[in-house]
């Protein structure tokens, strides 16, 4: 459903981060080559059982603050990243999730830019039973007990326009294909979920 929201993004040269998207974190190695690596503290909103009348009688999962590691390596028009995150409270997803990125960009002209990018995402046990197992009593769904595997696989393409060296728009599209225990849950009811978005930005 449509939603505006906030995007704010504090880069200190390559070190230091705070992001709406990334979260908080840092670099502690880092190569002239365009390779880096570092922890972040993200934020995992959870799920509350009113969200969607599938959802009705599933445990809430509350949110999360998480703790990680990430990667990032750039090499011309190439950018290969990654992360793995911990949930670190009781009551949320508690659980291990890890994302793999590969994108490819490049100047379509002057002033635009294009990026594509392929991606796959997975969960350990405790990650993807909190979000696609169901017990045998709730909502009236068939039990489902999810295990340790992929969870996604997907494909986005952003679309970056310069209007002057501070100002700038983006148009971003995401597709995902749920694979593995979370594709077969019942609490999954689109197997191709997607986002569009876009963003009017100022750099400082």
């Amino acid at each position: 459903e449509p939603a505006v929201l906030p995007l704010i993004d504090i880069d200190w040269r390559g070190r230091v981060f705070a992001s709406t998207q990334r979260g908080l974190g840092f670099s502690f190695l880092r190569s002239n080559a365009g390779f880096r690596v570092g922890a972040s503290i993200t934020y995992d909103q959870g799920r509350d059982s009113n969200d969607d009348p599938i959802l009705l009688g599933l445990a809430d999962i509350d949110p999360s603050f998480e703790a990680g590691l990430f990667f990032d390596n750039y090499s011309g028009p190439w950018r290969i990243s990654g992360n793995v995150r911990k949930g670190l409270q009781s009551d949320g997803h508690n659980g291990i999730i890890g994302s793999l990125l590969v994108s490819y960009g490049g100047k379509l002209n002057q002033n635009a830019n294009m990026i594509l990018g392929v991606s796959a995402t997975g969960g350990d046990s405790s990650y993807n039973s909190s979000y696609f197992s169901v017990s045998g009593s709730s909502a009236g769904l068939a039990a489902f007990p999810a295990q340790a595997g992929l969870r996604d696989v997907g494909g986005q393409i952003n679309f970056i326009y310069l209007f002057s060296e501070r100002i700038y728009a983006t148009i971003d599209a995401k597709i995902n294909l749920y694979m593995g225990d979370p594709g077969k849950s019942p609490v999954v009811q689109e197997d191709l979920p997607f986002f569009v978005g876009t963003v009017l930005g100022v750099r400082f």
